[in-house]
């Protein structure tokens, strides 16, 4: 009977540990609670039967797990990781590269543009003066500027995707399929984020500069007005 009473009162210690997220710094120390936020590089975490919230910097996380299992922060050393959890993290750290996708692409674009104007008005020699009212030329035009268009695009990614290759050393050969799955998975994920990131900041930084530009000049045909200029 003893035996049943102390299996139930542990039972119900690890039961109870699941309702919260669980905080693990790297120099070893474990807390249990409620995960606030990650403000910038810092985690915020109120920890059991403290009012005021733990603050930690990111690098000195081990781990910050979820309740639910989620990992929010994964700082474990690449060999202890379960096969979804290396895939997982073999892919953020390929993804991160796709965060430069775009400025290489539109450069890229930016030399098949100055070949294809070339090729263009290489075209325009035998139309003479009319080649602008020509459609067989204009047709010719916008058809090598797309194909140059086209072409910057695909080389940009075929020399990113040249690195997003598996990591297998260390999966045993019955986890390689999930291994592989996961990793493709989360690798699409992370191209789109880190795309998307680097659009972001450009459409926020040209919105800051658009926004100084009609705060501290003049749109109505005067002189720049520099009163705001320090």
């Amino acid at each position: 009977m003893r035996r049943y009473i102390v299996l139930l009162l542990i039972t119900g210690i690890v039961w109870a540990q699941t309702d919260y997220d669980k905080l693990v710094l790297k120099d070893g120390e474990e807390y249990l609670g409620e995960y606030l936020i990650t403000n910038l590089e810092m985690v915020y975490f109120k920890t059991q039967n403290e009012v005021a919230p733990l603050m930690r910097h990111k690098r000195e996380v081990q781990t910050l797990q979820l309740k639910d299992g989620t990992f929010v922060i994964n700082n474990r050393p690449r060999s202890e990781l379960t096969i979804e959890e290396k895939a997982i993290y073999d892919a953020k750290e390929n993804g991160k590269k796709w965060f430069f996708y775009t400025p290489v692409a539109v450069i890229s674009f930016g030399g098949s543009f100055i070949l294809s104007t070339a090729a263009v008005a290489i075209v325009a020699i035998p139309f003479g003066e009319n080649h602008k009212t020509n459609p067989y030329f204009m047709g010719a035009a916008f058809g090598l500027t797309g194909y140059g268009g086209f072409r910057a695009a695909a080389r940009s990614y075929k020399l990113f995707s040249k690195s997003d290759k598996y990591k297998l050393d260390g999966i045993n050969a019955k986890h390689i399929e999930l291994y592989k799955e996961t990793y493709s998975k989360e690798l699409k994920r992370r191209k789109i984020i880190n795309i998307i990131k680097f659009n972001g900041l450009v459409a926020l930084t040209s919105a800051v500069v658009v926004a100084y530009a009609v705060h501290n000049f003049s749109l109505g045909g005067g002189s720049p007005n520099f009163s705001s200029v320090p």
